[in-house]
C-alpha cells in the first residue's frame, strides 16, 4: 500500500502516473520525479479553474483529476488509521479561490467519492487551529491577546500566499457562557508564490555553482541529459529545510557536492520575499487607514512550512513592528483547523473550549468574504440612440461577506425571486437585493424589442472600474423561450449570491412574464 507520507505528518501533493498502473502519490511519487518527470504532477492547486490539461498515455488530466487522486489517497491513508469508512470531509483551499476555482475543488472531492460539507479558506483554517489551541483550558488567562481584536493571519504554504485579517469577539451567550465568532475582514496574497519558488531559486543557486565547478563542457553534458535535473529536486527541498537551521549545506550532485550559505539563498530569493512583503505590507496600511488600527498593535499568526524559514519571519517582524505569536507546527495549523470545522459541522455545528467559562465556537460564527466584485455585461446607449456601449454593472460588491451552505441559499434565492414577482404582479413595485440573507440583485431593461433570449454574460473584477477590459468572464445563462411580444425596457431581475464555499449561485426572471431561469454557472474551465 502507497503510504502518501512515508511516515510523516506532511506529505507532498506530488502525483505519479506510471504507464499501465495506477496513480502513486505522495513522498513515493516525489521520489519517482527524479527519473520519472514527464509522468510526474506538481503544484496542481495552482491550476484549479483553469482549463490546463495534460496527457500522460491514454488519460486526459485535469486538474479536478489529479486533485482527485490526492484526496483519494488522504482518504485511504486516513481510513487505514481509523479503521472506518467515513467519506465527509472538509477541503481547504487559499482564501483568493474564485468562484471557478472553488467550484472545480467540489468537483475534484465528488470524482474521489466523498462528500464535501465545506470548503474552508486556509487563513480561516489557520485562525480557528490557533485560537482553538490558544484558549483550551485557560479561556481567562489565554484568550486576552487575539479575542476582540483583529489578528493577522500569515500563510505561505508550498504553492500559495494568503495574507487574512480576520476579527475574533466574545460575547456573553444565553446559557451564561461565551460565544466566539470570527470574520474576515480583507485579505490579500498570490496564487503563484509558495515554498516552491524558494525551491526554483535555490536550485538556480546550487546549477550555477555547479558548472563553475565542472565547467562549461561538463556542465553541456550534464544539462543535456533529461534526467539531470529533476534528480536534484529532493535535495533541494532537503536543502531549504536545513537552511532553516544551520547556515550552511551541503548540497550532492552526481559525484560532486555543492555548499551553499544561508546568505546566497536569502540574496537569491530576495525578490520573492519582498512580493511577501508587499502583500503584508498592503493589508496592515488597510488596518492603520481604515480601521485605526497601529500594525504593532495586530496579532500574527504564522502557518504553512514558508513561515519557518528565518528570512520570513525577519521579514515579518520588520514590517509589523512585532515579533509574529508562536505556533507549535505551521504545517498543520490549517489540517488542524480543518479537523476543528469538521468536528462543527459533523457534530451539531459547535465546538466546546476552555474552563468554567465556557467558550463556544460555531460555524455560523465563522464568516469569510469575497475579494472580487461581480456583475454582468449590460449594454449602454451611444449618441444615436442605440444600446451599443458594453460596461460592466456591478451586482455583488467587493468584500462582500459569503452567504449560507449552498441548499439554504438556493432556497433563499427561489423564495426572493417569487417575492419580487408578487410584489410587482401586486404592485407594480421593482424589487431591490441589498445582500441580506446572502442575496445581491439589481433590475435592468430590455435593450430590444422581441427578445425571445435574454442573454446574461457573468464576469468579476477587482477594482471599481466600469469597463470590462480587466474584467473576468466567470460564465453565462439565459432566460429562454420569451413572448415574441415583448417590449425594450421592460425590467429584468438578476439575483446573485456566493454561498460559505465561495462558489457563486443566482437566479434570474422577466419580471413583466415571470418567466424564471437558474443561473447554473456555465464556467470557463468547466468541461462536457
Amino acid at each position: 500500500m502507497n503510504h502518501i507520507g512515508d511516515g510523516q505528518l506532511v506529505a507532498p501533493s506530488v502525483v505519479y502516473y506510471p504507464q499501465g498502473g495506477e496513480p502513486v502519490v505522495g513522498t513515493a511519487a516525489e521520489n519517482i520525479r527524479n527519473v520519472e518527470y514527464e509522468r510526474v504532477i506538481v503544484g496542481v492547486k495552482r491550476s484549479m479553474g483553469k482549463t490546463w490539461t495534460q496527457i500522460i498515455d491514454e488519460r486526459t488530466l485535469t486538474p479536478e483529476s489529479v486533485s482527485a487522486e490526492i484526496l483519494k489517497a488522504v482518504f485511504a491513508e486516513a481510513k487505514r488509521f481509523l479503521g472506518d469508512s467515513e467519506t465527509r470531509v472538509v477541503i481547504t483551499v487559499p482564501a483568493r479561490f474564485g468562484d471557478a476555482a472553488a467550484n472545480a475543488t467540489r468537483k475534484a472531492g465528488e470524482l474521489a467519492g466523498l462528500e464535501v460539507l465545506s470548503l474552508l479558506s486556509e487563513p480561516h483554517a489557520a485562525a480557528l487551529a490557533f485560537t482553538v489551541e490558544r484558549v483550551s483550558g485557560q479561556v481567562e488567562s489565554g484568550i486576552v491577546d487575539i479575542v476582540n481584536r483583529n489578528i493577522l493571519v500569515f500563510d505561505l504554504g508550498g504553492g500559495t500566499l494568503d495574507v487574512a485579517l480576520i476579527r475574533i469577539e466574545v460575547a456573553d451567550a444565553h446559557d451564561g457562557g461565551q460565544l466566539m465568532t470570527m470574520r474576515t475582514i480583507f485579505k490579500d496574497g498570490e496564487e503563484y508564490l509558495g515554498g516552491l519558488n524558494w525551491d526554483e531559486k535555490l536550485e538556480e543557486v546550487v546549477l550555477k555553482k555547479y558548472r563553475t565547478q565542472i565547467g562549461d563542457e561538463e556542465y553541456t553534458k550534464f544539462a543535456a541529459n533529461p534526467s539531470s535535473r529533476p534528480m536534484l529536486r529532493r535535495e533541494i527541498e532537503r536543502a531549504k529545510r536545513n537552511l532553516s537551521q544551520i547556515n550552511e549545506v551541503k548540497v550532492p550532485i552526481l559525484f560532486n557536492t555543492v555548499v551553499v550559505t544561508r546568505e546566497e539563498f536569502n540574496v537569491a530569493t530576495v525578490g520573492l520575499l519582498r512580493r511577501c512583503e508587499i502583500k503584508l505590507d498592503a493589508v496592515l496600511r488597510r488596518a492603520e487607514v481604515e480601521l485605526q488600527i497601529k500594525r504593532k498593535d495586530v496579532p500574527i499568526v504564522m502557518a504553512g512550512g514558508g513561515t519557518r524559514m528565518p528570512q520570513v519571519i525577519e521579514m515579518i517582524a520588520d514590517v509589523a513592528g512585532s515579533k509574529p505569536l508562536e505556533t507549535s507546527n505551521p504545517e498543520l495549523l490549517v489540517t488542524n483547523g480543518a479537523a476543528y470545522w469538521g468536528h462543527m459541522l459533523a457534530a451539531g455545528g459547535s465546538i466546546q473550549t476552555g474552563g468554567g467559562a465556557g467558550l463556544t465556537i460555531t460555524a455560523e460564527g465563522i464568516r469569510e468574504i469575497v475579494h472580487y466584485a461581480v456583475g454582468i455585461r449590460t449594454l449602454e446607449m451611444d449618441d444615436g440612440g442605440q444600446y451599443s456601449i458594453a460596461t460592466f454593472t456591478e451586482i455583488i460588491p467587493r468584500e462582500s461577506v459569503r452567504g449560507p451552505a449552498d441548499e439554504v441559499l438556493e432556497q433563499r434565492l427561489e423564495e426572493f425571486i417569487v417575492n419580487a414577482l408578487d410584489s410587482y404582479a401586486r404592485n407594480q413595485e421593482l424589487p431591490g437585493g441589498d445582500g441580506s440573507g446572502g442575496v445581491y440583485s439589481k433590475v435592468f431593461f430590455k435593450s430590444e424589442d422581441k427578445m425571445m433570449r435574454i442573454p446574461i454574460q457573468i464576469f468579476s473584477r477587482e477594482d471599481d472600474s466600469q469597463t470590462l477590459e480587466q474584467a473576468q468572464k466567470m460564465g453565462e445563462v439565459a432566460i429562454m423561450d420569451l413572448p415574441a411580444d415583448g417590449r425594450r425596457g421592460e425590467p429584468v431581475l438578476v439575483a446573485l449570491a456566493h454561498d460559505a464555499d465561495g462558489i457563486l449561485r443566482g437566479r434570474s426572471a422577466d419580471i413583466t412574464t415571470g418567466r424564471q431561469a437558474s443561473i447554473v454557472i456555465r464556467r470557463n474551465a468547466d468541461r462536457a
